[in-house]
């Protein structure tokens, strides 16, 4: 239920709002204009195109601010994502190229922080997205005040004015969406409550790193993962799930299944976030190709692992053999098509390790 109401929270601040200035002050001008297409044009056109525009500067900004906050506290910057564009550091040197469908119309700012990192530092990071889109807020709307009369710029204005209002609010709100997003405020207040969130959070990032670099999970330095004693709150969870795939990458399955067990019991539900879930599924998911519970696979898939699947594939070509798994099982013709496009991508990333361990899994779906 919380997670709903994030979402509608989410959905209020950055779309609703934002909507109802566009179509209403975007067509207040043009309701006497007799010709059919210029209206479209100027009353349609123009402001969605408008809308599109406030909507991608005011994700680039938040993260911008994210990236300033990063860096002045002691961060170094791993990737900068907005829209179609990543910046990312690769043997010490920035570099730019477009990405596609990666980033969709979102945006992520990863900075890797230094162990030692304070909670007051960590807090300022957090809170550097949500308050550009604050300053940006009080300038276009002080702008639209000086703006009456010129119909253009007062529909920017508000448009930025209403859109950077949203991302400050909805972002600084502590939730997580049904996606299991976290906004900078769940993220502040789990490194409140949790001693060991900013920590694990750093491992996390250098893990992910590690791995995006080419590294082996069994090959995982020992200082970056390790299995929780207990699993006292989320950051334990999501760091036995990076012990979990070790384990599993290891091939030890019966044990890597006994701690999912552990994981996905009653006991742990308050502890386990939508992500985490989900990840464990495709640890499952894993376990069952290598052992031959292949049945089993299609108790597991449900809604919610598609979707987080779906979601996984925009970022990483190689996780659309998951979905390809779940077209196997319910539909032929979407498989067939996916087939064809990850052996495209397997003959152009022969040297990728994601792309080899992808084939692999893909090579015994087809076999079983």
């Amino acid at each position: 239920m919380k997670k709903l109401i994030g979402t509608i929270i989410q959905t209020i601040f950055i779309l609703i709002i934002p909507l109802v200035v566009l179509f209403y002050i975007g067509m207040l001008p043009y309701f006497e204009l007799d010709d059919v297409s210029e209206y479209i044009l100027k009353a349609f056109i123009y402001p969605v195109l408008l809308f599109y525009f406030s909507y991608i500067v005011s994700i680039a900004l938040h993260e911008l601010g994210h990236l300033i906050m990063g860096i002045k506290n002691r961060g170094s910057l791993i990737e900068y994502n907005f829209w179609i564009f990543s910046i990312y550091k690769a043997n010490n040197k920035l570099k730019f190229k477009l990405k596609g469908k990666t980033t969709g119309l979102g945006g992520i700012c990863i900075i890797d922080f230094p162990h030692d990192i304070k909670l007051s530092e960590f807090k300022e990071f957090c809170y550097g997205g949500p308050c550009i889109n604050f300053i940006l807020f009080i300038i276009f709307s002080i702008l639209a005040i000086l703006s009456l009369k010129n119909d253009t710029l007062l529909l920017v204005s508000l448009l930025m004015a209403s859109m950077n209002l949203g991302f400050g609010l909805s972002n600084i709100i502590p939730y997580e969406t049904v996606t299991g997003i976290e906004t900078d405020g769940m993220k502040i207040y789990r490194a409140k409550t949790e001693k060991n969130y900013i920590e694990n959070i750093t491992k996390g990032l250098k893990i992910q790193d590690f791995l995006k670099k080419g590294g082996d999970i069994k090959d995982i330095p020992e200082d970056l993962i390790y299995k929780p004693d207990a699993i006292v709150n989320k950051s334990d969870m999501e760091m036995m799930i990076f012990y979990i795939s070790k384990t599993i990458d290891q091939k030890k399955y019966d044990e890597a299944k006994k701690l999912i067990d552990e994981c996905l019991s009653d006991n742990n539900k308050d502890k386990i976030s939508v992500i985490s879930k989900n990840n464990l599924k495709l640890s499952l998911i894993d376990i069952y190709l290598e052992t031959d519970d292949i049945d089993k696979i299609k108790e597991i898939y449900d809604e919610s692992l598609f979707k987080y699947v779906e979601m996984l594939c925009k970022f990483e070509k190689s996780i659309n053999v998951y979905m390809y798994l779940y077209y196997v099982i319910n539909d032929d013709n979407k498989a067939n098509t996916i087939r064809k496009d990850l052996e495209k991508y397997y003959e152009e990333n022969t040297n990728s390790k994601m792309a080899i361990e992808s084939k692999r899994i893909f090579d015994l779906i087809k076999h079983k």
